[in-house]
């Protein structure tokens, strides 16, 4: 019978030797990255910065376990990695959205003058409205006046002066 509680406690004493660490800071960082991961608009947004912030939680699990003195750093190192790859992923959500209202507005820029749809008819902003035409009115003809003739400050060309033309005399 001793024998057995020897060896009962020294199996104890073993399973509580290998027990995993653990850190509170450590699980806090691992649920985070895992809500992250689940959320229905943030999840699939940014991968590879998931993925480094999972290297990084896991590394500083390592050093936990491996008691090396760099826990602090590693677990410094894994909240900021989780932070970027939450960043990331609302910054492609700002992104799609921006891009979903840049294409809205491109398609009603596209719409012509007056486009029928289902018998009504579309009308265009004002900025791209067509000036307005004055309507036309029949007139009479009005005739030109002819306009008078004016006398030129230039003195006529050469050749419209008239020149002496000699008279001949009889001997």
């Amino acid at each position: 019978m001793r024998a057995c509680a020897a060896l009962l406690a020294c199996l104890l004493i073993a399973a509580c030797a290998s027990a995993p660490k653990t850190s509170p800071e450590l699980d806090a960082l691992r649920a985070e990255l895992d809500q992250l991961e689940k959320d229905p608009q943030l999840g699939g947004l940014a991968p590879v910065a998931m993925v480094e912030a999972d290297r990084a939680i896991d590394a500083a699990a390592d050093s936990l376990s491996a008691g090396d003195g760099e826990l602090e750093q590693k677990l410094y190192l894994a909240g900021n990695r989780l932070k970027i790859a939450r960043a990331q992923a609302q910054r492609r959500i700002v992104e799609n959205r921006i891009r979903a209202l840049t294409d809205v507005e491109e398609r009603e820029r596209a719409v012509p003058v007056s486009q029928e749809v289902e018998g009504v008819i579309a009308i265009p902003p004002p900025e791209m409205r067509p000036e307005p035409v004055p309507p036309m009115t029949p007139q009479a003809p009005q005739e030109i006046p002819a306009a008078p003739p004016q006398k030129s400050a230039l003195p006529p060309p050469p050749d419209a002066q008239p020149v002496p033309v000699p008279v001949e005399t009889a001997p």
